[in-house]
């Protein structure tokens, strides 16, 4: 926390910051891991041996599971405000529902390797990877699509096999918690951001992120990197309070927004 402390100190007082962890063209980040006291958590969890992958997340406390069952819709396991009017079921049919779920994943899956396997269903709201914990021994996802066909592109992709990972064979079915189709057709997972490098590296961008909102990644793509200026695309997990919350905390707060360009 100190680290941070200092990094934000820095943005704020326009002191040069050395970007000793520069982000790699390949950047991914996997999550969460399991709730802690500790509002920010670093693990590396390897996928694959020659990947180290960085994992950093701001946990929020889920309610006790009697109180999860008893006032929302949310799963017990849910690690979210379950509370949030948002994150509450819609009023809308089955057939309207735009959120699956899809259990019995390889217990090394990462958003990269999800993403990969479902090119081309459409644009992706919200996705969360609940990796394995207790008695489960498999990975499994929460993800909603942009509108209702983007959710049987996904069912259809799964049902075809694309996702069986490391030999493990997905079953998938609507998420309980249902989810209407957005009426904003502008929304992106990816985020262009440009300005100086010492503005954009990896430490400072998630010190900063840190600060307001819960994320995690697909990857990071550097476009442009020179002395002087950096062009990075950052690709979060959902758009929903994550590419969402980046824009806007981004053009908002950031204590030298002048000097970027989102």
């Amino acid at each position: 926390m100190n680290e941070i402390s200092t990094l934000l100190d820095q943005l704020r007082d326009g002191t040069e910051i050395l970007p000793s962890q520069p982000w790699p063209t390949n950047q991914i980040a996997v999550g969460p891991p399991a709730p802690t006291t500790t509002a920010i958590t670093t693990q590396d969890l390897p996928v694959d041996p020659t990947v180290a992958i960085d994992v950093i997340s701001i946990i929020q406390m889920p309610a006790t599971d009697d109180q999860a069952v008893q006032t929302t819709t949310c799963s017990p396991n849910y690690r979210g405000n379950p509370y949030a009017q948002s994150n509450q079921s819609a009023a809308i049919s089955d057939d309207d529902n735009c959120a699956v779920f899809i259990d019995g994943m390889t217990p090394l899956l990462s958003f990269e390797r999800l993403f990969a396997s479902l090119l081309g269903v459409g644009r992706i709201y919200a996705c969360v990877i609940h990796a394995p914990r207790g008695e489960h021994g498999t990975s499994a996802v929460s993800i909603t699509g942009w509108d209702r066909l983007t959710a049987e592109a996904i069912i259809a992709t799964v049902t075809a096999g694309h996702l069986n990972l490391d030999g493990f064979t997905p079953g998938i079915r609507m998420n309980r918690t249902r989810v209407a189709a957005q009426s904003n057709q502008n929304g992106s997972r990816a985020i262009m951001i440009s300005g100086p490098p010492c503005l954009l590296h990896r430490e400072a961008l998630e010190a900063f992120f840190a600060q307001y909102f819960y994320y995690q990644l697909d990857r990071v793509v550097v476009h442009v990197l020179t002395e002087y200026h950096a062009i990075i695309e950052i690709i979060f997990a959902s758009y929903r309070n994550q590419a969402q919350a980046a824009h806007r905390t981004l053009r908002q707060n950031h204590p030298r927004r002048n000097e970027i360009r989102v």
